[in-house]
């Protein structure tokens, strides 16, 4: 699996169809009432950020889908049962959110035999940018966290195969989620065509999971141990919201639209050969990519500190591991860089700076900036948000025997932003970065420029342990 922006995903001509809800469907949806569930954190924050970019004419990116091949001819009435029964085994695809009088959110949810997914012939695309084109559009009409099922499935079909698309809001789904979708969708339209029964394991509800958290989370104070360590992280270096190290050539309050950031770290095998590296050092591999991170903010920036959110899971039972949703916490990262550290050294520490600060993942990371707001400045309705450095080991993700022969790829759509969000992936062929990259010619430059360093220095190390390189020069997109 390749995370990818979807203008970058190469596609086909053919005949364009999508899956959306029946007749009987979307009259569920005009009677549907609220409920009484709430947001999760994260979709709560979610929300907010999309009313605000929409009060300043401006979009967040606020989708995430997948992209994958299917051989042969597609049976587009087993499909159509295939998305249904998905959609019917999650519950957090049986509604929406609604805009409060109060300007809070209420959530509309449908039974679950309510839904219904059919298809529908669109047109036929003369060339796979009128493909691209089309799917897009789609995927930002349809893919919005309110008033109406936020989520989308189309196709473009050939002779000979096809390529099938999937995405939803963010409220919806999460990386990991993206994995879940691939392997659930293909197993239950093999079953449809005739194959083999899909025997999905159960999956929990991430909107009861929401729930319980917030019981719990609406229970802590300022006394809590995560509320006391983001305190002493605000506190840190002087405070401030993470930011991305290097200039982005952005004026103070200016967005702009996000273009697609794309970068070669490492192949498989140094990646493997790190890992032992930094194993045997006393670090782990990914301990030892963000200390690169953190080395390459001194060099380039002249930073004495690489601060930055991080996202961990928090599919802590057996039920949410194949569960659809937006189920991860923020955790505060802050590596000290000083002039004379090694990549060695840094990477250790930082692998002591993530043992201490799981103390917070038992605290929703959006619950203590509400606790701290007057500390944080947090608003829920700012446009604003700190940047994240995100890492996925996906090689023991499910269905990546399938990824290759797919051609299985994740997709985000655009949007305007200030800042540069990472995700580090490291997958059974290469390592390498994806991120958001506002469209300005400095950050163009100088996002490149970072990560190439990143690249050489964590090359440079594994030089000095081999006596050689196991590759060639560095490519900066692959």
């Amino acid at each position: 699996m390749q995370m990818t922006r979807l203008e970058l995903h190469d596609t086909i001509a053919g005949r364009l169809i999508v899956w959306e809800p029946s007749a009987r469907t979307r009259a569920a949806i005009e009677r549907a009432v609220p409920g009484d569930d709430q947001p999760s954190y994260m979709q709560e924050t979610h929300l907010g950020l999309r009313r605000a970019m929409a009060k300043i004419d401006k979009r967040d990116a606020s989708w995430v889908g997948t992209a994958f091949d299917l051989p042969g001819e597609l049976d587009v009435d087993a499909m159509a049962a295939a998305l249904t029964q998905w959609v019917r085994r999650h519950a957090v695809l049986w509604g929406w959110f609604v805009v409060a009088e109060d300007g809070g959110y209420q959530r509309f949810d449908l039974s679950p035999e309510d839904i219904e997914i059919v298809p529908r012939e669109v047109k036929v695309s003369e060339s796979p940018s009128e493909t691209t084109d089309f799917i897009g559009g789609l995927f930002e009409e349809t893919c919005t966290p309110f008033d109406g099922l936020g989520y989308a499935f189309a196709a473009a079909v050939g002779a000979d195969s096809s390529v099938v698309y999937t995405a939803a809001d963010h409220t919806y789904t999460d990386g990991f989620s993206v994995l879940v979708t691939f392997e659930e969708v293909n197993a239950l339209y093999q079953e449809a065509i005739g194959g083999s029964p899909a025997e999905l394991p159960p999956a929990g509800s991430f909107m009861q999971h929401a729930q319980l958290e917030r019981e719990v989370a609406e229970r802590a104070t300022r006394d809590h141990p995560a509320v006391a360590y983001w305190i002493e992280y605000a506190l840190k270096d002087g405070g401030g919201t993470p930011r991305f190290p290097m200039d982005l050539g952005l004026e103070p309050g200016e967005k702009q639209l996000l273009e697609p950031g794309r970068y070669a770290l490492l192949s498989a095998p140094e990646t493997d050969a790190l890992e032992v590296h930094a194993r045997a050092e006393g670090a782990t591999f990914p301990a030892l990519v963000y200390a690169a991170c953190a080395l390459a903010a001194r060099d380039l920036a002249g930073q004495t500190s690489y601060r930055f959110l991080n996202p961990i899971s928090t599919r802590y039972s057996p039920e949410l591991q194949h569960a659809m949703g937006w189920l991860v916490n923020l955790m505060p990262v802050h590596i000290d860089v000083p002039d004379a550290a090694d990549l060695m050294e840094v990477a250790r520490a930082t692998r002591q700076t993530f043992r201490e600060a799981r103390v917070t993942q038992e605290l929703p990371a959006i619950r203590v900036l509400q606790i701290l707001s007057e500390a944080f400045g947090f608003d829920s309705d700012s446009t604003e948000r700190p940047s994240i450095v995100s890492y996925l080991d996906g090689r023991k993700a499910p269905g990546q025997e399938a990824w290759a022969r797919q051609r299985f790829f994740g997709l985000t759509g655009g949007g305007h932003d200030d800042d540069v969000n990472v995700w580090i992936n490291r997958m059974p062929t290469n390592t390498y970065v994806t991120c958001s990259v506002p469209g300005t010619a400095v950050a163009r430059a100088n996002v490149a420029r970072y990560f190439e360093h990143v690249a050489e220095l964590l090359r440079a190390e594994l030089e000095g342990v081999l006596g050689h390189r196991l590759t060639s020069a560095h490519t900066a997109f692959v």
